[in-house]
């Protein structure tokens, strides 16, 4: 019982060391069982990223310009910025490796970022500080919670449905050892409670993860740490803009 415990102890903080600059060291990094199940925590490190931007937004007293543009910068610094990473390079890969499958892998590999990544990264930055003033002037703080709950949701969807390009990938061994029945029930769960607050956001949610999978699997193949990556971003701002829209 303790045994099992720990394992699952030490695959949370996995996730948390995975997704955010929260320090965390091991003395002897967990095995290979137990990292395959950290993504199960993906969502609930969600939670965490999502608290820490809620208590934010309610405990800053400036102008909502300039709390919007603390909120999106504490986003950026909580998570290291790894997702922007990835939707700079996925966009310099798809527009540079127009239609070709190892073009574009190659492309993403590339760590020089290109025009496109540039200008989405910019994008998606304009969008989501955009959105979080009208949620702030909205008072809809509970939607800084659900964000990164939900993206984080959608990656752990991806890598349970998902076939991973490079078997030497930085999450090739987690994506392939990954118990599958459990992910997609937490999942599911995840996506009943999202249905429950708004009907509509879920199906644009849910029709957003279907678009955005169809497009890696076409072009790709299946997934990378990229466009994981990518996943996470494009899913926190559309949550945001469907908020703040509908």
């Amino acid at each position: 019982m303790r045994a099992a415990f720990n394992k699952h102890v030490d695959a949370f903080l996995i996730a948390v060391q995975f997704f955010t600059t929260i320090p965390v060291r091991f003395k002897t990094y967990p095995a290979t069982a137990t990292q395959s199940i950290a993504p199960l925590y993906y969502p609930l490190v969600g939670v965490m990223i999502g608290m820490l931007l809620f208590a934010a937004a309610s405990y800053l007293h400036t102008h909502t310009l300039l709390t919007s543009a603390i909120v999106v910068t504490l986003w950026a610094v909580i998570t290291g910025g790894l997702h922007l990473d990835g939707v700079a390079d996925s966009a310099d890969g798809w527009m540079a490796g127009i239609g070709q499958r190892e073009k574009t892998l190659a492309v993403m590999k590339d760590p020089l970022v290109g025009a496109s990544g540039v200008l989405t990264l910019v994008l998606v930055l304009l969008l989501k500080f955009a959105a979080v003033v009208h949620l702030l002037e909205a008072g809809a703080l509970f939607v800084l919670l659900l964000a990164p709950l939900v993206a984080r949701t959608a990656t752990l969807l991806l890598l349970a449905t998902t076939p991973y390009v490079s078997p030497t990938g930085i999450a090739s061994h987690t994506a392939n050892q990954l118990p599958t029945r459990v992910a997609t029930a937490v999942c599911g769960l995840i996506l009943v409670m999202l249905i429950s607050i708004s009907p509509s956001v879920a199906i644009l949610i849910g029709l957003s993860f279907w678009w955005l999978r169809r497009a890696m699997l076409r072009r790709l193949g299946g997934m990378t740490g990229d466009t994981a990556g990518a996943l996470i971003e494009i899913i926190e701002v559309l949550f945001l803009v469907y908020f703040s829209v509908i």
